[in-house]
C-alpha cells in the first residue's frame, strides 16, 4: 500500500489538470480514511475487546485487561510504544468487564468488580505486578458491583463508587481500599445510586461524582446529579446538578483544576453533544462549546499542553470515527482526524504525548481488535 501511494504521488507530479485531479484522487482512494490524518495504526490486539482497561505502567507500557469478546475474557495484553507491537500478558484468575482498573502508587494495578457469566456481577479483585508479570489475589470488596468509577485518592487509597448490584439496579454505596493492608473499607453512602457515572479525583483531594442511570434495562432514567466525597472527613456533598441529565460520559481534569464534562446519553433517551465545565473553587456549572455532533461511550484524553482529544463512541447515526480536540483556552472544538469508528473504547496518554485508543465496538455489537495512536 506504501508503495502504491508513492507511486501514485510521483506520477500526480508529473501531470497536470483533470489527470493530477485523478491521480490525487486515487491517492484519497488507496489510502484509509484512519491514515490521512494525525491517526496511525499499531497493530492488533491479540483478542479483539471492548468495555476493557487500559493503564498506563511505570515502564511506559500499556496494560490492556479483560473486556468482553462473545463471553468476558480473562486474558490480558501489553502495549509497548517503543517497538509499537502487542505481547501477552499472564492472564488473571476470573474473566471480567466493565470493571475497573487503577494505577497504585507502588507501579502495580488493581482491577475490581465487573461482571461475567458464571457468577455475575463480582466482589473479587486483583493486582498486577508488571516487574514479575503476575496478578496476585487482592481481598475482596465489600459488595459486588460493576460500571461502578474508581479513583485514586491522594493518600494512595481507590475509592470506588456506585455501580450495579445484584439486588439493587443502581448502588450508593462506596468503599476504599487500602493496597498497604490490603482491606476494603466501607464508606459513606452517595446520596444517590447511580452506575455509568464520572469520577474525577480534583485538585484539593476531593471526588467529584457526576450523572449516571438509575433503573433496570428497558426503563432506565438518566440522572442530572453530582456529588463531591471528601476523603478526610468521609462525607459526601451534593453539588449544583447539571443543566441536563446524561451518563456514559467523559469527565476530564483539566490544567486549571476545572472539569470538563462532554456529551454522554443512551440509545433510549437519546445522545447529547453538550458539554459543561465545573469550576470546584466557585462550585457551578458553565456551559463549554458543544460538539459538533452527539456522542456518549466516547473517550477523552488530556493532552500535555491542556487540550482534549475526544475520539470514538456512537450516537442515533452509527458508531463514530471522527475525532476532536478541544481548546480549553478558547473554548472551541476543532476536527481531529479520523479512526476506527468504535464505541467503548479504552484510551491512555503515552508518555511522549501521543494517545492510544484500543479496542471498542461497532454500531453491531462486533468487538474490534485495531488499536490507533493520535499525533497532536
Amino acid at each position: 500500500m506504501i508503495g502504491r501511494r508513492a507511486a501514485t504521488i510521483r506520477l500526480a507530479g508529473r501531470m497536470t489538470g483533470r489527470g493530477a485531479a485523478l491521480a490525487a484522487l486515487l491517492v484519497l482512494v488507496a489510502t484509509p480514511a484512519w491514515a490521512r490524518g494525525p491517526w496511525h495504526r499499531t497493530g492488533r490486539l491479540h483478542t479483539s475487546r471492548f468495555s476493557a482497561t487500559a493503564t498506563l505502567l511505570p515502564s511506559g507500557k500499556v496494560l490492556v485487561v479483560g473486556g468482553y469478546r462473545f463471553v468476558p475474557l480473562a486474558t490480558a495484553e501489553l502495549y509497548d510504544p517503543a517497538t509499537r507491537r502487542w505481547s501477552a500478558a499472564a492472564p488473571f484468575y476470573s474473566p471480567r468487564f466493565r470493571h475497573t482498573a487503577t494505577s497504585l502508587k507502588d507501579g502495580s494495578v488493581l482491577i475490581a468488580g465487573g461482571g461475567n457469566l458464571t457468577v455475575g456481577f463480582l466482589t473479587s479483585a486483583e493486582r498486577y505486578v508488571p516487574a514479575e508479570d503476575r496478578w496476585l489475589p487482592a481481598a475482596p470488596m465489600p459488595v459486588a458491583r460493576d460500571n461502578a468509577t474508581a479513583t485514586l485518592l491522594s493518600d494512595g487509597r481507590v475509592l470506588l463508587a456506585g455501580g450495579s448490584g445484584r439486588a439493587v439496579p443502581a448502588l450508593s454505596s462506596a468503599a476504599t481500599y487500602d493496597p498497604a493492608t490490603n482491606t476494603w473499607s466501607t464508606v459513606t453512602r452517595m446520596h444517590t445510586g447511580r452506575y455509568n457515572a464520572t469520577a474525577t479525583a480534583l485538585r484539593d483531594g476531593d471526588v467529584l461524582v457526576v450523572g449516571g442511570e438509575q433503573g433496570r434495562p428497558g426503563d432506565v432514567r438518566l440522572l442530572s446529579s453530582a456529588e463531591r466525597f471528601d476523603p478526610r472527613t468521609d462525607r459526601w456533598t451534593r453539588v449544583p446538578s447539571l443543566p441536563y441529565p446524561l451518563a456514559n460520559q467523559t469527565a476530564t481534569l483539566l490544567r486549571n483544576g476545572d472539569v470538563l464534562v462532554v456529551g454522554g446519553g443512551d440509545r433510549a433517551p437519546g445522545f447529547t453533544a453538550r458539554a459543561e465545565i465545573y469550576d470546584p473553587a466557585r462550585n457551578r456549572w458553565r456551559a463549554a462549546r458543544a460538539l459538533p455532533a452527539p456522542r456518549a461511550f466516547h473517550t477523552a484524553t488530556p493532552l500535555p499542553d491542556g487540550r482534549v482529544v475526544v475520539a470514538g463512541g456512537i450516537n442515533d447515526h452509527g458508531a463514530l470515527a471522527a475525532a476532536e480536540v478541544y481548546d480549553p483556552g478558547r473554548n472551541r472544538w476543532r476536527p481531529a482526524g479520523t479512526t476506527t469508528a468504535a464505541a467503548r473504547e479504552s484510551s491512555v496518554l503515552l508518555p511522549d504525548g501521543h494517545v492510544l485508543v484500543i479496542g471498542g465496538q461497532t454500531y453491531q455489537g462486533r468487538p474490534v481488535a485495531d488499536s490507533s495512536v493520535f499525533t497532536p
